[in-house]
């Protein structure tokens, strides 16, 4: 039952990560990259050096490098944007873990790929499950 709660909790908090970042303001980003570092390091053993490399694109307002310096190195990852000011698209896809791949929306790349990568943990963790 624990194990199933711990689950549950799991990936609520994951889905309302990418939640929140594909509804965030441009100005939310340096926040909704520090909830994901958090969530990484307590539930994905966020590798020290990714987290090092993220925190010092954060501290330079460089969002998009922070955001991709999160990833794993085994994924795949796209990022696009329509016009200027418009909405950002990123798709990641997970390597070795029934290379799930999600696809989200956000105003900003950063926010975008954020959102997306919190999914793909979402659908890995949903096709172990099945």
């Amino acid at each position: 039952m624990g194990c199933t709660t711990r689950a549950s909790r799991w990936l609520a908090q994951a889905d309302e990560i990418a939640l929140v970042c594909s509804d965030a303001e441009t100005s939310q980003q340096g926040a909704c990259l520090v909830a994901m570092m958090q969530f990484l390091r307590g539930h994905q053993g966020l590798d020290a050096t990714a987290e090092a490399r993220a925190a010092r694109f954060l501290s330079v307002d460089a969002y998009a490098d922070a955001a991709l310096a999160l990833l794993p190195a085994r994924c795949a990852s796209m990022i696009s944007q329509a016009g200027r000011g418009e909405l950002a698209c990123a798709s990641v896809r997970l390597d070795g873990r029934g290379d799930p791949e999600a696809t989200a929306t956000a105003r900003t790349p950063a926010l975008a790929l954020v959102a997306a990568y919190a999914q793909a943990l979402v659908e890995a963790e949903l096709s172990l499950a099945a």
